[in-house]
């Protein structure tokens, strides 16, 4: 059985297999479809040529049969020509007329085997060198039935809708596989510019409208675009010269706002160096801003927030089958991920000592910490919630009305 390193890994290669699948199966019914419409325009044009040729044949007094075709048509079935051939016969099978040499049938038909056989009948045969294709077609003239047969050689010069047909993979089907590739990689593709911007907005909105933190992001570009869209602004070029146009105004990033990204470089599996690249501000104010708190340049709390929603949530879990197929049950799942994260989950790094060590109720030692959670440390609770406190909990409509 095949195992995968992720699901992402998983998704590819199921992608791949479908794209396998339809690129196989796409030219199969195309080809289908081309040989089936190339078939019907032939069959309709032998059977008018079959009621033109039936046209002009007429039943003399004496019981005979006389067929006058005009020169166009004597042309197009001439034997110098060769594509076209027809033949009449009566309901015994005597051959009334033809433009074959020897006075031969186009198609052999068996009239003691199937005597009510359908007035048309599409036939095909092969002789020598030629394959003909064509209609027989049953005429009704006095009480005197005969039959008009009209085919045409596939293998002529001129017929070029049968080499269409046989060319169908080599010149046309072999544009599907690029196609669906081209699909596949718009389907599964990795982040976007909108991703990105999303995500900005959204940081955007929880600040206040004067703040521009610290930013540390991967190496995805489209995260330059998306923090110049919401923290830039209109900047006026100095003169260079004294004469001729004013220079046209700039959009560019704020002068406090700071961002820097962790290149990772990653070969065969593994990650083989780090290096960082600071984008705007410089690296001397990031490193400043960070190492109030001890730390240095990484993205590391990202990617541990990362980990802990998959461990959390099943539903962006790696190598599961309780993914979710909707992005309405993705956010509930958060949101109830959310508030058990920030107010039911004890977190070690946030406990305080207690001022005084709280005995337990059975053997061990006595508690020397309070567990507190992010909300905890937050002041927006006192305790502890459990899991029934967060599924009790009323929540107020938001926005909440003036007053309230």
């Amino acid at each position: 059985m095949i195992s995968f390193k992720s699901i992402f890994s998983r998704i590819i290669f199921l992608h791949v297999i479908a794209v396998v699948i339809v690129a196989i199966v796409m030219p199969l019914v195309l080809f289908w479809f081309v040989r089936s419409a190339a078939n019907d325009l032939h069959d309709q044009a032998m059977r008018e040529q079959a009621d033109a040729v039936a046209r002009h044949l007429v039943l003399r007094p004496d019981g005979g049969w006389t067929l006058d075709l005009p020169p166009a048509l004597e042309a197009i079935y001439s034997p110098a020509y060769g594509r076209y051939a027809y033949a009449v016969l009566d309901d015994t099978g005597k051959v009334l007329f033809s433009s074959l040499r020897d006075s031969l049938p186009v198609f052999p038909q068996d009239f003691h085997s199937s005597p009510h056989s359908p007035d048309v009948t599409f036939m095909a045969t092969g002789k020598g060198g030629s394959a003909m294709s064509g209609v027989s077609l049953a005429k009704e003239m006095s009480g005197r039935t005969v039959w008009v047969q009209v085919g045409e050689d596939f293998s002529h010069r001129d017929v070029i809708i049968d080499d269409i047909v046989a060319d169908f993979f080599r010149r046309v089907a072999w544009i599907v596989l690029p196609m669906l590739l081209l699909l596949l990689a718009i389907d599964i593709g990795g982040r976007t510019l909108a991703m990105a911007q999303r995500f900005v907005h959204h940081v955007a909105q929880v600040l206040s409208p004067d703040c521009a933190p610290l930013f540390l992001t991967d190496g995805f570009r489209e995260y330059l675009t998306a923090l110049l869209t919401h923290y830039g602004q209109w900047v006026q070029p100095a003169r260079r010269r004294a004469q001729g146009p004013a220079p046209k105004p700039r959009w560019m990033p704020l002068p406090q706002l700071l961002y820097a990204q962790v290149i990772k470089t990653v070969r065969r599996r593994r990650l083989v160096r780090v290096s960082h690249r600071v984008v705007f501000g410089t690296l001397e104010a990031a490193q400043q801003v960070l190492a109030a708190c001890g730390w240095q340049i990484n993205t590391a709390f990202i990617e541990r927030v990362n980990l802990s929603i998959r461990q959390h949530v099943a539903a962006v879990g790696r190598r599961v089958t309780t993914l979710c197929k909707g992005e309405v049950g993705m956010r509930q799942q958060l949101v109830l991920y959310h508030v058990y994260y920030n107010f039911g989950l004890p977190h070690a790094s946030l406990r305080v000592p207690l001022a005084a060590p709280l005995p337990t109720n059975g053997t061990g030692s006595a508690t020397q910490w309070q567990l507190r959670t992010p909300a905890m440390a937050a002041g927006l609770t006192d305790h502890v919630w459990t899991l029934r406190e967060v599924l009790l909990f009323r929540v107020p409509p938001w926005p909440q009305p003036a007053g309230v």
